[in-house]
């Protein structure tokens, strides 16, 4: 059953020269490919530690998997403590936004909370195993959120460009739950109809496919959720009866590689 949730950190240009990611119909950040990497020393020793080299190849920076000791700080010959900071080691991955013609999709900030909540606790979530309590939908909702930071995917709120109005989510799933990268969506009621689930999710599969490189996609969905069915159609997703699924009453949709 699919639950709305999607992604490699794409970001802005940067001083490397990484070359951005094909934008294709939609707006796309360009992916930087040098993001994790540590800046090259400015003296020889920087990439010794206590007379030990930390692992690196010849000519290149530090190598970003690296592993420093807290009781052997790193220091070159201009006394540079080189060690990785706080910030650094917990980096978050940045979360992209995406334009299309009507929509922009964007992070869930906690402004999101309070419609997610009513959506999930009310019967328009029985397709996607609800309703539910507050405590489980709050638990969805981190969900969401977390796996940015996890797996590089998550979830999106979806505006209208016009009014900055929340229309609902997409988002890609995927974990112990899901034997593939799932693509979902969901629409609150007064944006239903209106096209706005299909506009959302076909920027968010281009996404999966050109930006973060999924190989494979496919939307779990209750053979009773007619809408949702006739949606993936429209995508150009097709039955799959052979996928694997979490929920053997679901039907598996699988979205063709461009």
């Amino acid at each position: 059953m699919p639950l709305c949730i999607a992604a490699w950190p794409a970001v802005q240009s940067c001083a490397a020269g990484c070359a951005p990611a094909a934008a294709g119909r939609h707006r796309l950040a360009p992916v930087c490919r040098s993001r994790y990497r540590r800046p090259a020393p400015t003296c020889r020793r920087d990439a010794f530690a206590g007379g030990e080299p930390v692992s690196a190849s010849p000519g290149s920076a530090l190598d970003s998997n690296a592993v420093f000791s807290p009781s052997s700080p790193v220091r070159g010959a201009c006394d540079r403590d080189v060690r990785p900071t706080f910030q650094e080691k917990n980096q978050m991955p940045d979360v992209p936004t995406i334009e299309t013609e009507r929509l922009f999709l964007r992070p869930m900030t906690s402004e999101d909370w309070p419609r997610y909540a009513d959506m999930m606790r009310s019967q328009r979530a029985a397709h996607m195993g609800g309703p539910y309590s507050t405590r489980a939908a709050w638990g969805l909702f981190c969900h969401d959120v977390a796996q940015w930071a996890l797996m590089g995917h998550g979830a999106l709120m979806m505006d209208d460009r016009e009014t900055g109005r929340c229309l609902g989510q997409v988002g890609i799933n995927h974990g112990p739950l899901f034997p593939e990268h799932e693509l979902g969506w969901f629409v609150y009621p007064h944006a239903e109809g209106k096209g706005y689930a299909h506009e959302g999710a076909a920027a968010l599969r281009d996404w999966a496919f050109e930006v973060r490189g999924l190989k494979t996609l496919v939307s779990y969905i209750d053979p009773c959720n007619t809408r949702s069915r006739r949606l993936a159609e429209r995508l150009g997703a097709r039955l799959d009866a052979e996928a694997p699924r979490q929920d053997p009453n679901d039907l598996v949709f699988r979205h063709p590689h461009p």
